[in-house]
């Protein structure tokens, strides 16, 4: 309904300026988050504070005729303030694969790219349906367990219903929390090491902070009884690499 009206707009999550410069919004942005590091093009536009406590007086001060964010960000004390201003806020979900595919189309319609939006979401399926078959076709003995860890204190794990979920059963692995009916579930180290993981993925906050990689994280050396840990097969990786957005399909990849 907003059409190609949309002129200024702010952005409140990183994935969700990744879309919109693939959809040739870059001139239009007039307010980002500070945890945006890609694209490189991002780091002239003006910073809102983080996406969990943005500075509202500074969005409404860049006069934005549309804020976009998510529903895990979205609060009544950050909605509200914005409605007052008249301010137009549009709150999108990328939980899933399904939902960015959907996220990508309306924002498409939000900023009269319909045509951008459909070709980004087709190329985004072809090349994870490409890279999911060129895995599969691998003659593995038995698809290795992978476990995805968001937090470490306490163990925060991604279920088969998230998008890093799904991104394991693409790339061959077997998620052994797959089947929770929540999207993040805390759980406890015995969980964990009864699943008996092949690998784990550890894309806690810790793991982010430095350059750290393979094997290098002093924090498993208690865990050998996990076989992950005890082959050296814990990998620390930046969430920022592995946002729901055009990326994608390079993650999976790796």
């Amino acid at each position: 309904a907003l059409g190609w009206a949309v002129q200024r707009i702010v952005s409140l999550k990183p994935n969700l300026t990744e879309i919109l410069f693939v959809l040739g919004q870059a001139r239009n942005l007039v307010g980002d988050v500070v945890q945006t590091r890609y694209p490189p093009a991002a780091a002239s536009i003006a910073k809102v504070g983080g996406y969990a406590t943005p500075d509202i007086e500074k969005i409404i001060a860049l006069r934005p005729t549309l804020v976009v964010t998510l529903q895990e960000a979205s609060t009544p004390k950050m909605l509200e303030p914005l409605a007052r201003a008249g301010i137009k806020v549009e709150v999108y979900k990328t939980d899933s694969l399904a939902d960015l595919y959907r996220t990508i189309a309306l924002l498409g319609q939000a900023v009269g790219e319909v045509k951008t939006a459909q070709a980004l979401v087709r190329s985004l399926k072809y090349d994870i349906e490409r890279i999911s078959r060129k895995v599969q076709a691998r003659d593995l003995f038995r698809r290795p367990r992978v476990v995805v860890l968001v937090q470490k204190r306490p163990f925060i794990v991604a279920s088969g219903r998230t998008f890093l979920g799904e991104l394991v059963e693409r790339g061959g692995g077997e998620n052994p929390f797959a089947a929770s009916r929540l999207l993040y579930p805390t759980v406890g180290m015995e969980l964990i090491a009864e699943a008996q993981p092949d690998i784990i993925l550890d894309f806690s906050m810790e793991a982010g902070q430095g350059k750290r990689r393979k094997g290098e994280d002093p924090f498993w050396r208690d865990y050998k009884m996990v076989p992950a840990v005890e082959h050296h097969h814990v990998y620390s990786l930046f969430l920022e690499d592995f946002l729901a957005g055009p990326r994608l399909p390079e993650a999976l990849q790796k």
